[in-house]
C-alpha cells in the first residue's frame, strides 16, 4: 500500500465488520455469500474474492480480520492432495512467460 494512505485508510469499525461477517452490508452478492458461508461453511471462490475485496476496499478493514473470520468459518480448506504443478500451470495460463510477479 502506498505509505501516504497507510494510516488514514484502514479502520477498526466493529459495526461494519459485524455486518460483513453476518451478511448485512446491503450489498446483495456480498450478503448472500457471507450468509452462505455462515450456513454451510463454504462459498464459491469468485464470491470469496468479491467479499474479501468489499471488506478491504469498500469498508477499509484490514485483510487480517477477514482472514481470521474465513479461517474460523470455512470448512473446505484446500485438499492436501491438490498440488499445483508450476510447469503445467505456466503452460495453461502463461505460455509465453509474460506474467509479471
Amino acid at each position: 500500500m502506498n505509505p501516504l494512505y497507510k494510516k488514514s485508510f484502514w479502520r477498526q469499525h466493529k459495526r461494519h465488520f459485524d455486518a460483513w461477517k453476518h451478511g448485512r452490508t446491503g450489498g446483495p452478492l456480498v450478503d448472500a455469500g457471507m450468509q452462505q458461508l455462515w450456513e454451510t461453511g463454504w462459498m464459491h471462490n469468485r464470491v470469496r474474492m468479491i467479499v474479501a475485496s468489499f471488506l478491504t476496499k469498500n469498508l477499509g478493514i484490514g485483510w487480517q480480520q477477514g482472514a481470521d473470520w474465513f479461517r474460523d468459518t470455512l470448512v473446505d480448506a484446500a485438499p492436501y492432495y491438490r498440488v499445483f504443478n508450476p510447469q503445467t500451470q505456466a503452460k495453461r495460463f502463461d505460455v509465453k512467460g509474460e506474467q509479471e510477479a
